[in-house]
């Protein structure tokens, strides 16, 4: 979670690649800790998942053939001198790269002598990755509190992680590796790479090879989750800012399996890489945490997905979910802790896109509720204690079958849309007596009428009063139509996506729509663009990520 205290700050100049060595002062790190991690959300779940790290496992080192940038990485090596821990060297590189080597007299918060080695691209000679060594105790290990812990590079050795802005250096992640005469310290970042990728790297470190060994050799691919998928536009341009809005606050927005970061205060829009995604879940209340079981997808397969449920409190688990066919994506749960919301996987397919059948579980006595199939993405919202709005129907085209309903264990399920209605994207008020979504008619596609904010291209912001079951309809802004909601806390401004009106004759002259970003007051009025998707489009299944599922300060 983004707060307003995550603003960003002052940008780095264009000679520093990657200021991870700048850092590396008490000061610095404190600054960037402050301002660019969920403070309250990461320590939350630091405090629930928290655990003591198992001693560093020994590494293996298996003579190979060595590609030419490992070989030139080895000479650098050794050639640095004054070294008083065992340098560790990384045997997988994402695509082509060369290698350069600095040692550093002095880095950190002492005067060690480090090591630090560059991988760039070979093609574009962009900077990829970059690693810095040290004696355990220099640098940053012990002074980034709010980083995500316990993340497990190999069996016996597990790091820390934090998801800085790549314009900030990118993400980091850095462990403690005990070899040789000395505990090693090591840290990766990069602007580029995702977690799943940072985590392989670290995976494949291996250490510096006596003079005349055979370079070590880089690990198999390591095993990977299926995890829900999620929609990858293709736009034409990147995301740009439009305007600065101090009262917007800081928004995470999901954009193309990543996220971008918008600071209302600065103006700026960050990037940060692909986070993996969690297979352990803490309950919003108590010390219960849902724990994702997984199993190989196939024998022999390198891909897992999770096949149980358990909940673990106390120390102990129980199973309280299986899937019945090949396996299940976590959705969420319920605010009071009591039930989680699952989607079955029946068999893989491109089946994801046309949705799974979403199921609720009660974690206290494991009995199932099935709510029938829904899409993936922008369909599920729940609110205290253990109310779920959900659009149900199949069919990836949010313009067909699409009826938002209530459940509740007490009073099962209410339909809230009309079959004339084409519902998605519900999010509630905070204090649950608002339910905002996204409707329109439902019918076929007509690509000419759908741009022109016509047909089943006419989607607009309607709210259901949960007291009175009254629904009623925000006006559009002239121009627009919307695409996508989210109220402040205090119900006082909205997050609102928009997307332009095309107004052409004929399909040869239309151009791919754009999409905005808005802040307005609570009726929809009155608003500010923020943020421009230029040629995002209305898409093929006519939704990507919006508010609903972004994080927003506000």
């Amino acid at each position: 979670m983004i707060t307003e205290d995550d603003e960003p700050g002052s940008a780095p100049s264009k000679s520093e690649r990657w200021p991870l060595l700048s850092r590396l002062s008490l000061a610095a790190i404190a600054i960037v800790a402050a301002v660019l991690l969920s403070v309250a959300a990461a320590n939350a779940i630091d405090h629930q998942r928290s655990r003591s790290a198992p001693a560093a496992a020994t590494l293996p080192s298996t003579p190979t053939a060595s590609p030419q940038w490992q070989d030139q990485l080895i000479a650098d090596v050794r050639r640095a001198s004054g070294l008083g821990f065992t340098p560790l060297l990384t045997t997988y590189a994402p695509g082509s790269v060369d290698a350069a080597v600095t040692s550093v007299d002095a880095c950190g918060s002492g005067a060690a002598k480090c090591l630090q080695y560059d991988l760039f691209s070979a093609l574009k000679y962009e900077p990829v990755l970059r690693v810095l060594e040290g004696p355990a105790g220099c640098c940053l290990d012990g002074v980034r509190p709010n980083a995500r812990r316990d993340i497990e590079i190999r069996p016996g050795v597990s790091g820390e992680y934090e998801p800085v802005d790549a314009a900030f250096g990118g993400p980091i992640l850095w462990w403690v590796e005990n070899e040789g005469h000395g505990a090693t310290y090591v840290a990766i970042d990069s602007s580029t790479l995702s977690e799943e990728e940072l985590i392989r790297v670290a995976n494949s470190m291996r250490p510096l090879p006596p003079v005349g060994a055979a370079a070590p050799t880089a690990p198999p691919a390591p095993l990977r989750v299926v995890q829900r998928p999620v929609p990858r536009p293709s736009p034409l341009a990147d995301p740009v800012v439009i305007n600065a809005v101090p009262a917007a606050g800081a928004i995470a927005i999901a954009y193309d399996g990543a996220t971008r970061t918008y600071d209302g205060r600065a103006g700026t829009l960050g990037y940060r890489p692909p986070a993996r995604a969690p297979t352990e879940h803490p309950a919003p209340v108590g010390s219960t945490v849902a724990v994702e079981r997984l199993v190989p997808t196939a024998p022999a397969s390198r891909f897992l997905v999770a096949k149980e449920l358990a909940v673990r409190d106390g120390g102990v688990e129980r199973v309280v979910y299986r899937a019945p066919g090949s396996g299940f994506y976590w959705s969420g749960w319920s605010p009071d802790g009591r039930y989680v919301a699952l989607w079955e996987i029946d068999q893989f397919s491109s089946a994801d896109l046309d949705g799974r059948p979403l199921v609720v579980v009660d974690v206290r006595t494991g009995q199932r509720t099935d709510l029938g199939r829904t899409l993936l993405n922008g369909t599920t919202a729940w609110t205290a204690p253990h109310t779920l709005a959900y659009v149900a129907g199949a069919s990836r085209v949010v313009w067909e079958h699409k009826t938002l309903r209530l459940w509740t264990s007490e009073h099962g399920i209410t339909d809230v849309t009309p079959a004339s209605v084409a519902a998605f994207a519900p999010v509630w008020s905070s204090d649950g007596r608002r339910l905002y979504f996204i409707a329109g008619p439902p019918g076929g596609w007509d690509p000419l009428s759908a741009a022109n904010g016509r047909g089943v291209g006419d989607r607009r912001i309607d709210v259901y009063d949960a007291a009175t079951g009254a629904v009623r309809a925000l006006p559009h802004a002239p121009g627009y139509v919307e695409e996508g909601v989210r109220p402040s806390r205090d119900g006082s401004r909205l997050l609102v996506l928009r997307r332009r009106i095309v107004h052409s004759a004929d399909l040869a002259s239309t151009r791919p729509e754009d999409l905005e970003v808005w802040l307005t007051e609570a009726d929809g009025r009155n608003g500010t663009p923020l943020v421009g998707f230029p040629g995002y489009g209305l898409g093929y299944y006519g939704y990507y990520t919006g508010p609903s599922e972004w994080t927003w300060s506000e």
